[in-house]
């Protein structure tokens, strides 16, 4: 049986094996070159097409003649070759014009989304996508787990989960410091009944050896939930005062790691906080360059944009479509990986101009 996704792009195989790979030529087709320069200087998405109409790579520029006359020098001028293999299927190209840079990335994402096309990496990132959850032992411990595609029922083990993260790696690196800085447990067994090294070196709490009962570590556990909502004042106080001993007694290497590990906390929780505040609640975000859009977004949805004119007005403008719209009933806590890639996503964007690029949550 042919693939639902197949069926709908009508795609021809996927790069990425030699045998599969179509055959790389040195130029474009004439009429493909005209109509690549031919693309408007707006911002905007772009869409490229294979000969048999199946989209085969989507993407956004802030100028699109400017982006796509990269492309129209041809297969052979392309340094890299995903780009050359993309060169050589590609048979036909589609724009669409949007008002504001951002809105050209929303469209991006969405089209992505909607076409998962062989040339774009960023659907092969969300597949990757996971989280932190917490197992339903007496003890818990953490543990990476999937997330939910969209119309996937399935939840994590304990309901709460964390994240989201690039990629297991990551998830992996975060709950190892966690275990290690407030005591979690990480060994398999339901019930922990033996001692590990961990307990040697005293970065677990031993609930094996009866050290730790289960409401003091459920006190720990919520620390951790915490922490991974954004809010570890005390876990960043504990390691400045660690670094600092440190540095005093002249241990310069275990200063610096520590560091690291503060850096890593302070990076992770700056990103926790606006995901947690984008993807459950309500959220403005606007540009300041001139003929900049506002966009207003519910449980990362994108519920309205307009073309931006005072704070005031720009708040009381997405109050009122706030109060006018029907209710969201999704459930904050059981977002899919389409949810979290938009928040990041956005998130790139705000971050790429810090001075110019702002968002609030309503």
């Amino acid at each position: 049986m042919t693939s639902h996704h197949t069926d709908r792009r009508r795609l021809p195989p996927r790069p990425g094996s030699r045998a599969e790979a179509p055959p790389i030529s040195g130029s474009l087709e004439l009429s493909v070159r005209e109509r690549l320069r031919a693309a408007p200087p707006n911002p905007g998405a772009y869409a490229f097409l294979d000969s048999e109409g199946g989209v085969i790579y989507v993407g956004k520029a802030s100028n699109l003649r400017r982006r796509l006359a990269q492309y129209a020098r041809g297969p052979s001028a392309q340094p890299d070759h995903h780009v050359r293999l993309l060169m050589s299927a590609l048979a036909d190209v589609r724009w669409f014009v949007t008002a504001t840079e951002l809105h050209a990335l929303l469209l991006e994402d969405e089209l992505i989304k909607a076409w998962w096309p062989p040339y774009n990496r960023r659907q092969k990132r969300l597949l990757r996508y996971c989280q932190l959850s917490f197992t339903a032992d007496p003890f818990p411990r953490l543990i990476v787990c999937g997330i939910p595609r969209q119309g996937d029922p399935a939840a994590p083990p304990s309901g709460a989960a964390f994240g989201p993260f690039p990629d297991a790696r990551r998830a992996e690196l975060l709950r190892d410091l966690v275990n290690e800085e407030l005591g979690l447990r990480s060994c398999h067994r339901s019930e922990p009944d033996r001692t590990c090294i961990r307990v040697a070196l005293g970065t677990c709490s031993a609930p094996c050896q009866g050290e730790i009962s289960p409401a003091e570590y459920r006190k720990i556990v919520t620390v951790a939930a915490s922490l991974f909502s954004g809010d570890a004042g005390e876990l960043l106080e504990r390691l400045r005062e660690r670094m600092q001993r440190q540095s005093d007694a002249l241990a310069f290497e275990q200063a610096a790691r520590t560091r690291d590990v503060l850096v890593f906390f302070e990076h992770y929780l700056a990103r926790a906080r606006f995901l947690a505040q984008f993807c459950g609640g309500r959220t403005l975000v606007w540009g300041m360059a001139p003929r900049d859009h506002c966009w207003l977004f519910e449980r990362g949805e994108p519920i309205a944009s307009w073309a931006r004119r005072s704070d005031d007005e720009d708040e009381a403008t997405a109050r009122h479509l706030l109060s006018a719209a029907p209710p969201n009933p999704a459930d904050p806590t059981r977002l899919d990986a389409r949810s979290y890639d938009r928040a990041l996503v956005l998130l790139s964007w705000l971050a790429a101009d810090r001075a110019r690029r702002c968002f609030r949550s309503l």
